[in-house]
Formats: C-alpha cells, sequence, structure tokens
C-alpha cells in the first residue's frame, strides 16, 4: 500500500511516496523537492527539481515518474512550463532517469572555481 503525499514548506514544494513496511513500520519509497524561480539569470520563471530519490528496493516500478509528474503538475498550476535540475556529469543513473521524463541539455551552462586552490 502506498500513498502520494504532498508538502509545502514556505517556497519549497515537495512529494514523498508512503510505503507500508508492515502494521506499526512505514517509510518512504522515494520523495522529489522543487520550487518555482522567477530571478535566475534572466531566466523566465521555471519550476526547479533540487532533490530526488528512490529507494532502491522501489526501483523500476514507475514511482519516480509518478513523483515527477506530480511535481511538474505543480509546476504547471504555478503557471510554468519549464522545468530545470542540475545533476553531476558522471550521474548515469539519474541522468537516465531525467532523459526517460523529457528533459535534455538546457540554454545555460553552469561554471565554477574551487576557491581553495
Amino acid at each position: 500500500m502506498a500513498a502520494l503525499i504532498g508538502l509545502f514548506v514556505g517556497a519549497f514544494v515537495g512529494h514523498m511516496l508512503w510505503r507500508d513496511w508492515g502494521a506499526a513500520l512505514g517509510g518512504v519509497a522515494g520523495f522529489v523537492i522543487g520550487e518555482v524561480r522567477d530571478w535566475e539569470f534572466g531566466s523566465p520563471p521555471c519550476g526547479w527539481i533540487f532533490g530526488f530519490d528512490v529507494d532502491p528496493e522501489f526501483r523500476e516500478r514507475g514511482i519516480g515518474s509518478m513523483l515527477f509528474d506530480a511535481l511538474t503538475t505543480f509546476f504547471r498550476s504555478s503557471g510554468v512550463n519549464t522545468v530545470r535540475t542540475m545533476l553531476r556529469r558522471d550521474d548515469n543513473l539519474i541522468m537516465s532517469f531525467f532523459r526517460s521524463q523529457g528533459l535534455t541539455a538546457g540554454p545555460f551552462i553552469e561554471l565554477e572555481k574551487n576557491l581553495d586552490e
């Protein structure tokens, strides 16, 4: 048994899929956290995904897609039609998932500098 729970904390929105682990125990099968931003680098308002994970025991069951759909539905209801995220270049698992949801390279390039060097 599972239930999708929506959480709203300040500007952030999150969704968790709660799973039943037995009579007295429960846990989170997966979660997604994001917000609508309208101030970065001249970008029009868009949805940003900050955190996303599905328990390995529950992957390949559509949970990630359900969570992604729930958050993008919230983004659409907030008046935005673009979703963005950032991830490590070598994170093939999450890259494959986001590509399967239709995400592609966007118009921005991330730049960084190590301040300890």
